[in-house]
């Protein structure tokens, strides 16, 4: 992975990726392995996206995903390669019957992965070998000819023969309408089916306390009496001989929307005062706290084509949704282009 901040203007790439998370990562390995000159734009200061791990007072918290789970052999042995110590179970205990963005996950057939230097391990592991620029923004794409050209917040300016979008599906939306008045049909009818696809927020909270906190007996909560927590993760259960507990709070999607912009002292101190239920009176005296704002949480549904040289790919293209989708959807659409590429 590199990061290069030096002018690129007119720099020409085979494929043009956009987004840095499982998707456009997994698409950008495989089309790298058959020797594709590809690079990633990543408006971030990291790969990722929701596989996200903040190091606190010395230790990795995974404040976004809590685990990996799948059933796809590809991708568990895209898992396995990642050079770090793992446990094929996590988590052990569950309290609750998940919330709606994976409950799949419980179900006999998946097998469930947690990382002890944190989920980020796995896109930070793709991200190897490939052409990533951070804090790239793209904000329009036009035809260039024969080429499509990718406007950039900075002034940049990146041109390729191909270019798969794998953001958020509002952010892709807006970039599909830059290029819509000259696109082709396919595109268009593209365009409008992703207006279908819809994202929701997540108010997440970070807590920890102080050693000797009493330990649950579950690994991951799930509150289904409560109308403000979705899943409450015991973070620190992941990891070898930890300092402190630490606990991630996630709220509901409604919950999130409608206290978004609220102070973050008040949805803080509600989270903690839903928990005492599920954790006990412990759960509201912690030590320090820190938060994160999800915008773009998990979608709620759509699928689409592709058409004009542009492809998109994400976790909405592929069937049971979540990380493994996303990571699948990559794949498949790197195949696409390869078979474009040889025809």
């Amino acid at each position: 992975m590199t990061r290069d901040s030096t002018p690129k203007d007119g720099c020409t790439a085979e494929v043009l990726v956009i987004g840095a998370g499982l998707a456009g990562l997994s698409c950008a390995c495989a089309l790298r392995e058959q020797g594709v000159d590809v690079r990633v734009l990543e408006k971030s200061r990291g790969v990722g996206g929701r596989c996200a791990t903040r190091r606190i007072e010395g230790q990795p918290v995974d404040h976004g995903l809590a685990f990996y789970h799948g059933d796809d052999p590809d991708f568990l042995s895209a898992l396995q390669t990642v050079e770090s110590e793992s446990w094929q179970i996590w988590p052990r205990g569950v309290v609750g019957e998940g919330a709606p963005c994976q409950p799949r996950a419980f179900r006999e057939d998946q097998q469930r992965i947690a990382f002890a230097s944190g989920v980020s391990s796995f896109p930070k592991h793709l991200a190897r070998g490939v052409s990533v620029e951070l804090e790239t923004r793209a904000t329009r794409i036009d035809l260039d000819g024969d080429l499509l050209a990718v406007a950039t917040e900075s002034g940049q300016r990146y041109r390729a023969r191909s270019v798969v979008l794998t953001l958020p599906a509002g952010q892709t939306l807006d970039l599909l309408q830059t290029l819509e008045a000259s696109a082709s049909k396919d595109l268009k009818a593209a365009t409008a089916l992703l207006a279908g696809v819809s994202m929701v927020r997540c108010l997440t909270l970070i807590a920890g306390y102080p050693v000797g906190t009493p330990h649950p007996e579950w690994d991951v909560c799930y509150p289904q009496e409560s109308d403000i927590l979705q899943m409450v993760s015991h973070d620190s259960s992941k990891r070898p001989a930890p300092p402190q507990p630490i606990f991630v709070f996630q709220s509901r999607p409604r919950w999130s929307g409608k206290h978004w912009d609220d102070p973050l002292d008040e949805w803080t101190r509600d989270l903690l005062a839903a928990a005492r239920t599920s954790c006990g009176d412990w759960v509201t005296r912690p030590i320090w706290t820190d938060t994160q704002r999800w915008r773009y949480a998990r979608l709620t549904g759509g699928r689409f084509g592709n058409g004009c040289g542009i492809g998109v790919a994400g976790e909405a293209m592929a069937e049971g949704g979540g990380v493994q989708a996303a990571w699948l959807s990559g794949r498949r659409m790197a195949r696409r282009l390869l078979g474009d590429k040889h025809e």
